[in-house]
């Protein structure tokens, strides 16, 4: 992160028109150069200095997956059912493989990438791990007894922590933890309605939000509830850990609000009131909680208290959760610009 005063001191360094399209993905920025997707199924590399285009890929599909880059190469998931495998400098495709359809919402997760093995969930209900060098399957699990026009972990993006991999599901409302060197189920733990989240492990404590309206924290090792914490609308938004505190926004059009939370027991620190219900992530430095709406706005609210520092306008929902680098905030609009 950045100096505070940069941050603070709002202004825009510059913006990119992409495709025209809208932007839901998230931007990943590694060595200066800002990867995200688009809804006109592009996945674009920019220079984070001033925006220029640096390559561009077409996929089959509408980018929902924020990309995640690894060992040279970007690995993102398209609503076409497949994840791709693209060189980080060129954009030239190195594999892809075919791991959904279409119908039931394609590949919305975002891969985690460790120890060489990409982790990604698929709409069919099937989650993987790849090799990462050439997409060869190292293990896969599926949720038994699907109903196939269930979307299964199409939406829950993976987190990896101590050799073991956690992910949500939306079928069947479940967080799941699998061993990585062989994807056995280790411990599961379902909630009363679907996850659309990601987890997030933090000192041995995995956090996880759902539909339910709570948000759980849970053993990492053995899955027990160590608290849950009831709000007042269902959640997308995937929990941010900082400062003590777990930070989340509410997918309600009615609750609209941010919430920061005890850590350790889950007592509710402050709400914020926003325009819209709020799906974006936060992202969380210099003391300041960075999360979107979609009443178009970014807003950088103190993470103490709550209280509005500054908030930026765009031209449409801000479904896509920011990044900072360097004293910058890049986040990605509906109104198709980053």
């Amino acid at each position: 992160v950045g100096s505070e005063m940069c941050i603070r001191d709002i202004h825009t360094l510059w913006n990119r028109t992409l495709d025209g399209s809208w932007i839901y993905s998230s931007p990943v920025v590694v060595d200066g150069v800002i990867f995200v997707g688009t809804g006109l199924e592009n996945i674009h590399a920019l220079n984070l200095d001033d925006g220029t285009v640096i390559w561009n890929y077409t996929t089959g599909g509408a980018i929902f997956s924020s990309p995640t880059v690894a060992y040279g190469m970007v690995f993102v998931g398209s609503d076409d059912g497949k994840i791709y495998t693209l060189n980080a400098s060129t954009g030239a495709l190195i594999w892809s493989r075919r791991i959904g359809n279409s119908g039931c919402g394609g590949i919305r997760s975002s891969p985690a990438v460790a120890d060489g093995i990409v982790y990604v969930g698929s709409c069919n209900g099937t989650f993987y791990a790849f090799f990462a060098d050439n997409g060869t399957i190292f293990w896969s699990w599926t949720i038994p007894d699907l109903n196939p026009l269930y979307v299964g972990f199409a939406e829950s993006s993976p987190a990896v922590a101590d050799g073991i991999v956690y992910v949500g599901s939306w079928a069947n409302c479940t967080l799941h933890a699998f061993n990585t060197s062989d994807g056995s189920l280790i411990w599961e733990y379902t909630t009363n309605n679907s996850i659309g989240s990601s987890p997030t492990v933090v000192d041995g404590i995995v956090y996880v939000s759902s539909w339910d309206k709570n948000v759980y924290a849970l053993n990492a090792t053995d899955g027990s509830l160590i608290w849950n914490r009831t709000l007042n609308g269902a959640l997308h938004s995937s929990p941010t850990v900082a400062y003590g505190m777990v930070f989340v926004g509410s997918n309600s059009f009615i609750d609209k609000k941010v919430y920061a939370l005890n850590a350790s027991n889950g007592v509710l620190i402050w709400n914020y009131t926003t325009g819209h219900q709020v799906k974006s992530s936060p992202a969380v430095g210099d003391g300041m909680v960075f999360i979107g709406s979609w009443d178009s706005n970014l807003y950088a609210l103190n993470a103490t208290d709550g209280s509005l520092i500054w908030k930026y306008k765009t031209r449409s929902a801000v479904d896509s959760s920011p990044a900072i680098v360097d004293g910058m905030i890049i986040v990605g609009s509906n109104d198709g610009n980053i």
